[in-house]
């Protein structure tokens, strides 16, 4: 993250459900999840999956892990648009995640994170 122009002071680890969270005036725009493969119960897809099962209907059956890390995602969008980052070994994913109405539409980012 330092590579890539962030203040240290702007990144918060292991606070709340993600990994890294980058701030810009205090409030979140950057939320980051590592998982140690792309694959498997705990990984990357399976993260992914729930995603977009829950952005289809925020009441379908998640995991535990995977139900926190999306409230606090709504929390986090609730005050502005957050970029998503998410990478395993072998694998990358990035999301726009905006309030739209009740809804959290995620847009799939291609090609280069803004940060």
């Amino acid at each position: 993250m330092l590579d890539l122009g962030w203040d240290p002071a702007d990144l918060a680890f292991e606070m709340g459900e993600f990994d890294t969270l980058g701030l810009v005036d205090g409030r979140v725009v950057l939320g980051v999840e590592a998982k140690a493969r792309v694959d498997g119960p705990d990984s990357l897809n399976a993260l992914r999956r729930s995603f977009l099962a829950l952005q289809d209907d925020p009441t379908v059956t998640v995991t535990g892990n995977h139900r926190r890390k999306w409230d606090e995602l709504t929390k986090m969008v609730a005050a502005g648009p957050v970029e998503l980052a998410m990478f395993a070994s072998g694998g990358r994913l990035a999301w726009d995640a905006v309030r739209a109405g009740d809804g959290l539409p995620l847009s799939e980012v291609s090609g280069a994170l803004s940060w």
